[in-house]
């Protein structure tokens, strides 16, 4: 299943769908430049739970992801000190605990969102 998922995740990149780019997936085109970080297994096994296990969905969420997370410039993880100006804003609210897996829990406060761009602060880097 998750081969099949690596093959539709290129797919969704290379046709039409998306940005071609560069990675390290059988069957990504490596001599393609647009430069999409390619996510690795965990991430790609992530998304197909949260699709349950509906590969052609997980394919999609984890191609726009991809395209999405390397056009804003932002890695795959991310930690609360990258995220300091975007936390302080209230439009992100890091839960205290952790998930079941042990990872920490951003939620998104849309309300704050039109007093964070009052302030200075971009929709994209929030």
């Amino acid at each position: 299943m998750l081969e099949e998922l690596k093959r539709l995740f290129c797919e969704k990149l290379e046709n039409g769908e998306g940005q071609s780019h560069r990675g390290e997936h059988p069957g990504c085109d490596q001599n393609e430049a647009q430069g999409v970080q390619i996510p690795d297994d965990a991430f790609l096994i992530t998304c197909l739970r949260v699709w349950q296990y509906s590969v052609h969905d997980a394919a999609r969420v984890a191609a726009n992801f991809a395209r999405f997370r390397t056009r804003q410039g932002w890695p795959y993880r991310l930690s609360a000190s990258s995220l300091q100006r975007e936390l302080l804003s209230e439009v992100h609210w890091l839960l205290p605990g952790e998930d079941r897996a042990g990872r920490g829990v951003i939620v998104y406060n849309a309300h704050k969102i039109r007093e964070a761009v009052s302030a200075g602060a971009t929709v994209c880097g929030l």
